[in-house]
C-alpha cells in the first residue's frame, strides 16, 4: 500500500512538473524575462522525468510482466496516440501558439503606444493629469505642476483638485462634478481658474474624459494656460466695445445692409437724422424695392454698389416717412457706400454713411433768399444805398440814391465820384475821418445838389466792408426833408401847447372877472329904464364883456380845453341852419352855394361848436373876397384809407369821414404863411379886422372831435378849408330844428353854492335869490362839506370846478354824495381840467355851466337840473 502511494505521488509530481513546464513555456512567449522562464521550464521538465524514472524503479517486480505486456500494447497505441495528437491536438496547439504570438504583438504595441503617449504627454505644452473619482491626482506631467503654481510633482500628486481650483467650496463639489464624466463623454471647461500659492490667479482651459478601469473611474484631462488668449479676448471685447461705441455715437448717420439689401443695423445718428427708429421700418423693406432710392440713385447704380463697385452718387432729397410708421423727416443727403468683403472676397455687407446736406442746402437757399431779400430791401427802402470804392467811385446804387444824386439811371452815376453831387464839404470831412479810423460813421448831415439848384437835406451813414477785391465803402443816405418839416411842426405844436396852457390858466380868472362885469352890468341895466343914456353905457359894457367872453371861448377852443357836449346830428340840417345865418352876414356881392351830401350823413359832434366853426370859416372866406366872389360850402362822405396822406402823417385814423369844405375865390394865402394860419393870434387881415383865432379855434374843434382840418390855398385863386369829422354809422339823430322848450327859471329850493371868487359868488347868490331860491355859500371844499353837515337839507350843489386848497369841485361832489347819494349837482367854470372832461367831452351825467353866465343862463340851468 505504501509503495502504491509512493508511486502515485511520483507520477503525480511528474504530471505537475510537466504542467509547470507548459506554463513556463507560455509565459516565456509574453514575458520580457525570457531567460528566467526558460530556466524554470527546463527545471520543471527535468523534475518531471526524474519523478517518472523513480516511479518506474519503485514499481513492483511482479508487475514487471504486466508492464511488459502494457508496453507492447503501448507500442501499438503510441503511433495511434501521436496520429490522433497530430490530427486533433496539433491544430489546437498551433492556434494556441498563434494566439500567444498575437498577444505578444499586442503587448508590444501597447507598450510602444504607452511609451509614445507618455513621450507625447511629456513633450506637449498642455498639462496632463489623471485623478480618481474623489478628485485626488494620481498622475500628471511637469506642465500641469507648473499650472498649479507648484514646483514639485509631490506638491500635486496625491492632492485634491480643490486645493488650487478657484470658486470650488470643497471636495464634495469636485466629486459631484466628476460624477458627470460617466459615459466617457468629452467635457470642456472654459472658465476654470487655478490659484497659485502666491495668490496669483491663472485662467485655465481644460478638456476631460472619464475612463472606467479595474481600479474604478479615472478622469484624464488636458489643461492649458489661456492667460494670453484671455488677454487677447479682453482686448477684442474692448475693441468691439469701442467700435460699437464709435458706431452708436458717431455724429455721422451710418446704416449697414445685408447683401440682399435688408437693414441689419443703424446707429443713433441715423434715427435722429430721419426721425424714425430702425424698428419702425417695415421688416420687408430693402433698398432695392425702395422706389425713392431707385429713382434718385438708379437701379443699375444700386446693383453695382452691392456688387462692391465704386459708384459716385449725387446729393439727393429723401422722404423717410414713406417707409416708417410715424412721421419721418425729409432730408437732403449725400449717401456714401462702401462694401465689406468676407474671406472669399464676396460682398458680405454694405455700409452706408449719410452726409446731411439738409442744413447746408437750407443755408444756401436761405442765403439766396437773403441776398434776394436784401436786394429787394435795398431797392425798396426809402434810404439811398450806394457801394463805393475807397476813392468814392460809385460801383452800385439803388433808385433812392440815384434820385438823391439828381439823376434817374444808375448808368449816369456809375464810375463817377460821389462828391460831385454833394453841396460843399459839409459832412464829407467828418465822414472821411470816421471811415479812416475804421469805425462806422452815423448821422452825418449832407445836402445833395439837384439839377435845378435846389438841395435835398440828407443824413448819411457809412462803413467799410471787406471784399475779395479789397475794402469797399457802403453809404446809406436818408432824405430828411419830411423829418425836418415834422420837427418844425413839433416845435410849433409845442409852442401851441404852451400857449394853450397859458390860455387855459388865464381863462379861469379872466372868465370870473368877465362874469362879474357881465352880471353886474345886466343887473344895473334892469334898474336904469328911466335913464336911457346910462343904459347905453351899460350896453357898451355888456358888449365888451361878451366880446371878451367870446375871445376867451375861442382861446379855449384852440387849446382844446372847451368841454364838448356832442350829439348825433344831421350834417345837412346843420348846414341848412348855418346857411340861413350866413345869408345876412356875407353880403349880396358873394354867391353862397351850399351842396349837401345826398346820403344825409350824421356825426357825433357838439352842434353849437360845429355851427361856430362853419360861420368863422365863412367869415374868413368873405374877408378874402373884398370885391365879391363865390363861397362854396359842401358836405360829402369820404373814405380815408391807410395810404391817405393825413393817415400816414398820424393826423387822423383810417376810416369813414364827413368832409365839410368851405372854399372861396379870394386872394389866397402865401405858401410861406400857410403853415402858420392855425396859430393863435396869427392873421393876414388888417389891424382891427380879425382876432387871429378863427382858424385856430376850428383846428382845435376838429382835433377834439377826432377829426382833422386841412388848408389848401393858391395865391390869386382862393382857399379851400376842409374839416374832417368821423362818420356816425347808426343811432338817433338830434333834431337841430326843434325849438328849445321854455323852462320856468324861478323856484324856492335850497342851494349850496361853492365859489372861491367873492365877487362872483355874491353875484351868483343875488341872481339866484332874485328868482326865489334860498342860497348858502362856501368858498372851498372843506367849507362846503362843513356847511352841508350843518344844514344837510340842500336840494342842489352848485360848485365852481377849480377851487383852492388842492381839491376841486369833482372831489366835493364825490364827498357829499357819500353822505347823500341822491344829491343833485351842477358845475360852473370858465376852464375845466380833466376831472369831469375826458377825451374833450363831458363825463356822462355831468352838467356844466360855462362862465361867464347871465342871470337867465344861470337860473334856467339850475331849474333844468332841479327838474331832471
Amino acid at each position: 500500500m505504501t509503495s502504491s502511494v509512493h508511486l502515485l505521488v511520483l507520477f503525480s509530481s511528474s504530471v505537475f512538473y510537466f504542467i509547470v513546464f507548459l506554463g513556463a513555456a507560455y509565459i516565456w512567449r509574453i514575458s520580457k524575462l525570457r531567460s528566467l522562464w526558460v530556466g524554470i521550464g527546463g527545471s520543471a521538465l527535468l523534475m518531471a522525468f526524474r519523478c517518472l524514472m523513480l516511479g518506474l524503479e519503485m514499481w513492483p517486480q511482479n508487475n514487471v510482466q504486466t508492464i511488459s505486456s502494457w508496453v507492447h500494447i503501448l507500442d501499438l497505441l503510441v503511433p495511434v496516440f501521436f496520429l490522433l495528437l497530430a490530427v486533433f491536438i496539433y491544430p489546437a496547439f498551433k492556434q494556441f501558439n498563434h494566439r500567444l504570438d498575437k498577444d505578444e504583438i499586442n503587448q508590444k504595441a501597447l507598450i510602444e503606444s504607452k511609451e509614445k503617449y507618455r513621450a507625447l504627454i511629456e513633450n506637449t505644452d498642455a498639462g496632463y493629469v489623471i485623478n480618481d473619482a474623489e478628485g485626488i491626482v494620481l498622475e500628471c506631467n511637469d506642465i500641469y505642476v507648473k499650472l498649479t503654481g507648484r514646483s514639485e510633482l509631490g506638491g500635486v500628486v496625491g492632492h485634491n483638485l480643490s486645493e488650487w481650483l478657484v470658486d470650488t467650496p470643497d471636495a464634495d463639489y469636485i466629486r459631484d462634478e466628476i460624477r458627470g464624466h460617466e459615459g466617457q463623454q468629452l467635457k470642456k471647461y472654459d472658465d476654470l481658474k487655478y490659484r497659485h500659492p502666491d495668490g496669483n490667479i491663472v485662467p485655465i482651459e481644460l478638456f476631460s474624459r472619464g475612463v472606467e478601469t479595474e481600479e474604478g473611474l479615472r478622469i484624464v484631462a488636458l489643461a492649458r494656460d489661456v492667460s494670453d488668449r484671455e488677454a487677447d479676448r479682453k482686448k477684442l471685447v474692448a475693441s468691439e466695445k469701442r467700435a460699437n461705441l464709435l458706431f452708436e455715437n458717431s455724429p455721422i448717420p451710418i446704416s449697414i445692409f445685408a447683401a440682399d439689401g435688408h437693414f441689419l443695423r443703424v446707429n443713433k445718428a441715423h434715427d435722429k437724422l430721419w426721425g424714425v427708429e430702425h424698428t419702425e421700418i417695415d421688416p420687408d423693406y430693402t433698398i432695392f424695392n425702395d422706389p425713392q432710392f431707385n429713382e434718385l440713385i438708379g437701379r443699375d447704380k444700386l446693383v453695382a454698389i452691392f456688387k462692391g463697385e465704386h459708384v459716385d452718387v449725387e446729393p439727393l432729397t429723401y422722404n423717410a416717412s414713406v417707409n416708417a410708421s410715424n412721421d419721418g423727416k425729409i432730408k437732403t443727403i449725400l449717401p456714401i457706400f462702401f462694401p465689406l468683403f468676407d474671406d472669399k472676397g464676396k460682398v458680405e455687407n454694405i455700409v452706408q454713411m449719410h452726409i446731411d446736406y439738409t442744413e447746408r442746402v437750407a443755408a444756401e437757399q436761405q442765403l439766396k433768399e437773403r441776398e434776394s431779400f436784401y436786394r429787394a430791401l435795398i431797392n425798396s427802402t426809402n434810404d439811398g444805398y450806394a457801394l463805393l470804392k475807397p476813392d468814392e467811385t460809385v460801383i452800385d446804387a439803388n433808385d433812392e440814391y440815384i434820385r438823391l444824386s439828381g439823376h434817374t439811371k444808375l448808368s449816369q452815376i456809375k464810375g463817377r465820384i460821389s462828391r460831385q453831387w454833394v453841396k460843399g464839404d459839409m459832412g464829407l470831412a467828418e465822414l472821411e475821418k470816421g471811415l479812416a479810423s475804421g469805425c462806422p460813421a452815423h448821422g452825418i448831415r449832407c445836402d445833395y445838389l439837384q439839377p435845378d439848384g435846389s438841395v435835398i437835406p440828407a443824413e448819411v451813414s457809412g462803413a467799410l466792408v471787406e471784399s475779395k477785391d479789397g475794402p469797399l465803402v457802403v453809404i446809406l443816405a436818408r432824405d430828411i426833408s419830411e423829418r425836418l418839416d415834422a420837427e418844425e411842426r413839433m416845435r410849433q405844436a409845442q409852442k401851441m401847447d404852451a400857449i394853450g396852457q397859458l390860455t387855459g390858466g388865464v381863462a379861469h380868472d379872466f372868465n370870473n372877472l368877465l362874469g362879474v362885469i357881465l352880471g353886474n352890468a345886466e343887473l344895473a341895466q334892469m334898474k336904469t329904464e328911466a335913464e336911457p343914456y346910462v343904459g347905453r353905457y351899460l350896453d357898451a359894457i355888456l358888449n365888451a364883456a361878451e366880446r371878451g367872453a367870446e375871445l376867451t371861448r375861442r382861446l379855449l377852443a384852440f387849446s382844446r380845453k372847451t368841454p364838448l357836449m356832442p350829439k348825433v346830428v344831421d350834417i345837412n340840417a346843420t348846414l341848412d341852419n348855418v346857411e340861413k345865418l350866413l345869408q345876412r352876414l356875407i353880403g349880396e356881392d358873394i354867391d353862397l352855394i351850399l351842396v349837401n351830401d345826398p346820403l344825409s350823413p350824421s356825426c357825433e359832434v357838439d352842434p353849437n361848436e360845429l355851427e361856430n366853426v362853419v360861420v368863422n370859416l365863412a367869415n374868413n372866406a368873405r374877408d378874402a373876397m373884398p370885391n365879391g366872389g363865390k363861397l362854396n360850402i359842401e358836405a360829402r362822405t369820404e373814405v380815408c384809407k391807410e395810404d391817405n396822406h393825413w393817415v400816414l402823417e398820424d393826423e387822423m385814423s383810417a376810416g369813414d369821414y364827413v368832409v365839410i369844405s368851405v372854399s372861396d375865390s379870394g386872394t389866397g394865402i402865401d405858401p410861406d404863411l400857410l403853415r402858420k394860419v392855425t396859430e393863435p393870434f396869427f392873421t393876414t387881415k388888417d389891424i382891427g379886422k380879425g382876432t387871429g383865432l378863427g382858424l385856430s379855434m376850428a383846428y382845435g374843434f376838429a382835433k377834439q372831435s377826432h377829426g382833422h382840418l386841412s388848408i389848401d390855398s393858391t395865391l390869386g385863386e382862393g382857399t379851400v378849408v376842409k374839416v374832417y369829422l368821423p362818420l356816425y354809422q347808426d343811432g338817433l339823430v338830434e333834431n337841430v330844428d326843434a325849438p328849445a322848450p321854455i323852462v320856468e327859471s324861478r323856484g324856492n329850493e335850497k342851494i349850496l353854492l361853492v365859489e372861491d371868487d367873492p365877487d362872483l359868488g355874491d353875484l351868483a347868490c343875488h341872481m339866484l335869490e332874485s328868482q326865489g331860491y334860498r342860497v348858502e355859500r362856501a368858498e372851498n371844499v372843506e367849507a362846503g362839506i362843513a356847511l352841508y353837515r350843518q344844514h344837510g337839507d340842500f336840494d342842489l350843489l352848485l360848485t365852481d370846478m377849480i377851487l383852492p386848497g388842492g381839491r376841486n369841485g369833482r372831489d366835493l361832489v364825490d364827498e357829499l354824495r357819500r353822505l347823500a347819494p341822491n344829491l343833485k349837482a351842477m358845475y360852473m367854470s370858465g376852464y375845466t381840467d380833466d376831472a369831469i372832461v375826458h377825451d374833450g367831452r363831458l363825463d356822462e351825467g355831468v352838467v356844466l355851466l360855462q362862465k361867464p353866465f347871465t342871470t337867465v343862463g344861470l337860473t334856467t340851468s339850475v331849474r333844468q337840473v332841479l327838474d331832471s
